[in-house]
């Protein structure tokens, strides 16, 4: 996703907003403000109630511009900010954010932390069901007794748009997760290959915690399928 890391490159030199697109593999195209991931002064609820439940040592996973990062050190709270695009760590560390690490989550390994933070969708980014589960085994590894993951993610089932109906009901026909799906990133005429994102209901995100010894629970939902959940090491 080297568009996006672009965008919040170019958003934070000059501060003039250059939207990115989002292009999913069946042609429905979504423009993202990359303004949207540098505002820390304001939270939606769902992020505000997530950023309230971290507590001691955190980890923001796929941390972008360091917005949730900011918020946290101004609360006290000890964070390592990680992401794999070298653009958006340059960003955190100019931002303020003391520990901003150019780090995959899943190369990860001899550190500990009392919680796990993944917002904006951040769950998505495992990819596929099985790439959940590869995830959620090795977080077990990174979090202190008692730990726990915070995440957000959508319940396609909850949509009434007849284009996003239509591609849930494509995956179902293909025997895929209803909530699979493909995107390329475009920014500047440069357009990422093909990746996957995971939108996970919460039923099934439970399921597959529960299979690695994670306690799921549903904390907050909206009508549009969002919802806030808290993943407790047992």
């Amino acid at each position: 996703m080297t568009p996006y890391g672009q965008a919040l490159l170019n958003y934070h030199r000059t501060a003039v907003d250059s939207p990115f697109i989002l292009k999913r593999d069946d042609g429905f195209t979504a423009t993202i403000s990359a303004a949207s991931f540098f505002d820390d002064s304001h939270f939606p609820e769902l992020e505000q109630r997530a950023l309230d439940l971290c507590h001691g040592k955190v980890l923001d996973i796929g941390a972008g511009a360091g917005r949730h990062a900011l918020a946290l050190q101004r609360k006290g709270l000890e964070v390592c900010a990680v992401d794999i695009l070298p653009e958006a760590v340059f960003v955190m560390r100019e931002r303020g954010v003391r520990e901003a690490l150019p780090h995959d989550v899943m190369s990860m390994e001899g550190r500990t932390f009392d919680a796990l933070l993944m917002l904006m969708n951040g769950i998505g980014m495992v990819g596929t069901p099985s790439e959940l589960d590869r995830f959620l085994a090795h977080a077990a590894h990174l979090v202190n007794e008692g730990g726990c993951l915070i995440c957000d993610s959508i319940d396609v089932s909850k949509t009434t748009d007849p284009l996003h109906v239509r591609y849930r009901e494509k995956n179902v026909r293909k025997k895929r997760y209803p909530g699979q799906q493909f995107y390329t990133a475009t920014y500047a005429h440069e357009t990422s290959t093909l990746f996957p994102w995971l939108h996970l209901d919460f039923a099934t995100l439970e399921a597959h915690a529960r299979n690695h010894h994670w306690a799921a629970e549903l904390i907050y939902a909206c009508e549009d399928g969002r919802y806030l959940a808290k993943l407790t090491r047992e």
